[in-house]
């Protein structure tokens, strides 16, 4: 039977480049190309150990721990080579140690980047088709289809650029209607806080379905320009994300999507003679500016 040392010296006396080094460039190729982040954490954790052990028997700790043997434990040739040792020993271990974190930071903020990204890519907003009588009651529904949990951290706002009644007049312009349990309050634009609701959005389709017009009641509409931003954290996530659709009713097409960038006031031809006047002059005054600006705050 090997002794201690012996087996020591067979697992990590081989090259550290040799086992090591592949170690590594496969646990980041597992993180990088394949999104396999608990076989990275493996392999980089595999790494370290190997590199630390190896570290402990190389040449020159060997060399620094030999050196102690030729003096006296009491002697000042004895202290230096014995600081020496500790140096070199302890300066090696650091250094890895620190390499195979630094691997490990790398692969989680690799991993909730992956998170953020498969997260976005699978949200979806649709509109059913509305009673084109009652339009303010539109439901539209959040779903996520990803694979990750959306926690309870979340909230709707819509920012609604224009809707007009069916007398032609600019009912609401360039006001937030926002989502605050249990229902909705008009607002003008201001930074919000994501409010904490009562459960998350699941993955593999769960959905949350809801209508952020319906806080304005009882008027006939016949155009609506919104934008509907679903903010959101994921678990153990410390930034919010937001997901923004922008939809226009009309009567003859319902709610279709538009471009989030588009300067087209997609309602103005729906206006009266008069509404086209009133709007027109909250244009140059600025009041009706469709700004999309990020009021949830700082993305990672």
């Amino acid at each position: 039977m090997a002794s201690k040392k012996g087996l020591f010296d067979l697992i990590f006396g081989l090259s550290y480049a040799a086992i090591a080094i592949p170690l590594a460039i496969c646990g980041a190729l597992s993180v990088a190309a394949l999104n396999q982040f608990a076989l990275g954490y493996v392999l980089f954790a595999v790494a370290g150990v190997w590199a630390l052990g190896h570290w402990c028997i190389s040449d020159i700790v060997r060399e620094k721990r030999r050196l102690r043997r030729y003096n006296k434990p009491e002697s000042e040739e004895y202290r230096k080579a014995q600081g020496e040792y500790w140096t070199w020993l302890g300066g090696g271990l650091v250094i890895v140690a620190g390499l195979t974190a630094a691997s490990f930071l790398w692969t989680h903020k690799t991993k909730m980047g992956f998170e953020r990204d498969q997260v976005a890519e699978h949200l979806e907003v649709k509109f059913k088709t509305p009673d084109p009588y009652d339009v303010l009651n539109s439901k539209f529904s959040v779903a996520n289809r990803s694979s990750f949990d959306i926690s309870d951290r979340h909230q709707i706002v819509c920012m609604i650029n224009l809707v007009v009644n069916g007398a032609g007049w600019p009912l609401l312009s360039n006001m937030f209607s926002v989502q605050i349990d249990p229902g909705w309050v008009l607002g003008s634009p201001h930074p919000f806080e994501v409010t904490h609701t009562d459960f998350p959005i699941k993955a593999h389709g769960d959905t949350e379905t809801d209508s952020c017009l319906s806080v304005v009641s009882g008027q006939p509409v016949v155009c609506a320009d919104i934008v509907v931003d679903f903010a959101y954290y994921l678990n153990d996530q410390p930034n919010v994300q937001d997901h923004r659709e922008r939809e226009v009713f009309t009567r003859s097409s319902n709610w279709i999507g538009q471009p989030l960038a588009s300067k087209k006031d997609f309602c103005y031809d729906f206006l009266s003679a008069e509404g086209k006047s009133t709007r027109d002059k909250q244009v140059r005054a600025g009041a009706a500016d469709f700004s999309l600006k990020d009021f949830w705050g700082p993305k990672q």
